[in-house]
């Protein structure tokens, strides 16, 4: 099953939107699967793989009644004739009364306003009207006129006029539902990897979960029913009407989507087949660590570095790290198509500073560096930080004081490679001997956008490339 977001409820007429008679039991005697694609692409253009079409109208309001918290766009036309019969009249009543929308018209009357019903219902299930659109065959104005007497107030409303099978002005009509708010965006990503990802645990045993394999004996393993349970709460975490302040949800499905990473998963059990892959465990521990111990600047999370991290620990659960394809978390996966691909590119790199990288990974190196050196619990362990990762890992472990405190952008350190080498001197002075420990900067590579191009084309290194564009992209904002 491949989630859609948007629900379509339309009768198709022939006078706008195509023909409803299909022959479906010649289709089928023929081979043949029915299929709504000819009927969608040309109002929605490139968007018509996120489309359920529903043309009958009892169908719809239980549709939306059982599931309408899965959608984040509901288009609906005017006039549904077409798509009722006058016997299920009595049906249709109750089934609106359910939620409250009171039916007083004739059979009729009621069957081309049946968008104005649709509208209270969706009311009325607690949908938000912002996320509604009228797409309509009849004109402008007179589903205006219709909805004004229903004293719906239609500036500013959502109605969209299509003719002849296709939109009277063009597809992008659907863009600006999603570009001008990275919200749906997250939003979309979210719900397409939960599904895939519930759909793809009922195919495998427990053992075979690769965060299992990597971590704990079959008789540990945790099971499927736990992982499920975690992907349900984090969609619970993003409904359709966009939250006050979505980067505090953003950060608090971060701590949802992370919770397994805790300390009876053992990173060290990576160092012996898996090292290539341990930097992203890492990266995902140490956010999942800081945060349940209050060790944040901020609660917050921005859209880029909250889906970077979401996809990420995905990978860190699901991904088999001992496949031929090679041990490092790569794009070349089912699952990059399916929900990956689409939400990196909701995040914009252009005017990267790629000059100021080394300034920027200086001064974070020594920010943690120093952190150490100067906390009491930790300044002992100082100079056996001979890494990155293990510079992270002390530094996270210092006191609670604000000035120890974290920045959101740390968690990318672990995939920006190691930039500073610990040079160890040891030499006789004559009247004795002198041991110095110097660290150097020996970035092999010059970070500029052809350096990061080469990075993102690449397979292996794909997440790499894209770890330190959000670097960047954050620490130059």
């Amino acid at each position: 099953m491949e989630y859609r977001n948007i629900l379509w409820i339309d009768d198709c007429d022939t006078n706008d939107a195509g023909d409803i008679e299909e022959d479906f039991l010649e289709n089928e005697l023929n081979g043949q699967v029915s299929d709504d694609t000819n009927l969608i692409k040309p109002y929605f253009g490139e968007f018509y793989k996120d489309v359920k079409l529903i043309k009958e109208f009892v169908t719809a309001i239980e549709e939306l009644n059982a599931n309408h918290s899965c959608y984040d766009l509901v288009v609906f036309d005017m006039d549904m004739k077409r798509g009722m019969e006058k016997d299920e009249y009595d049906k249709i009543k109750n089934k609106l009364k359910e939620k409250r929308v009171s039916v007083k018209e004739e059979w009729d009357q009621f069957s081309v306003n049946a968008g104005i019903y649709l509208y209270f219902y969706l009311l009325n299930i607690g949908y938000p009207n912002s996320r509604m659109i009228i797409l309509t065959g009849n004109g402008k104005d007179l589903p205006r006129e219709r909805l004004e007497n229903a004293f719906i107030a239609t500036d500013p409303f959502n109605l969209v006029e299509k003719k002849g099978g296709e939109i009277r002005d063009s597809t992008e009509w659907i863009k600006k539902y999603y570009s001008d708010d990275d919200y749906y965006c997250v939003r979309r990503m979210v719900y397409k990897s939960c599904e895939y990802w519930r759909e793809n645990l009922k195919q495998i045993d427990e053992k075979d979960i690769a965060f299992n394999k990597l971590y704990y004996p079959p008789n540990e393993a945790l099971t499927k029913e736990i992982f499920e349970n975690m992907l349900e709460r984090v969609e619970l975490l993003f409904p359709v009407t966009r939250p006050t302040d979505v980067e505090t949800v953003y950060y608090q499905a971060l701590q949802v989507t992370t919770m397994f990473h805790e300390e009876s998963a053992k990173l060290v059990n990576l160092d012996k087949e898996c090292k290539e892959i341990k930097k992203y465990h890492q990266m995902i521990r140490n956010f999942r660590n800081w945060s349940a111990h209050n060790k944040f600047q901020a609660t917050r999370i921005n859209a880029s570095i909250f889906i970077f991290l979401f996809c990420i620990t995905l990978r860190t659960y699901f991904e088999s790290v001992n496949s031929e394809e090679g041990k490092l978390i790569s794009k070349n996966r089912e699952w990059y198509k399916i929900y990956e691909k689409e939400a990196f590119e909701c995040i914009d790199f252009d005017k990267l500073n790629y000059a100021r990288y080394e300034e920027f990974y200086r001064q974070d190196w020594q920010r943690h560096f120093k952190k150490i050196k100067d906390s009491n619990n930790a300044k002992k362990k100082c100079w056996e930080c001979r890494d990155i990762n293990r510079l992270l890992l002390e530094s996270g472990n210092c006191d609670n004081k604000k000035s120890n405190k974290m920045e959101i952008t740390d968690c990318l350190l672990n995939l920006l490679e190691n930039h500073f080498v610990r040079d160890d001197k040891f030499r006789d002075e004559g009247s004795g001997y002198l041991f110095s420990i110097e660290y150097k900067w020996n970035c092999v590579h010059p970070i500029n956008k052809g350096y990061i191009d080469e990075l993102l084309s690449d397979s292996d290194s794909y997440y790499i490339g894209l770890a330190i564009a959000l670097y960047l992209k954050i620490k130059g904002d």
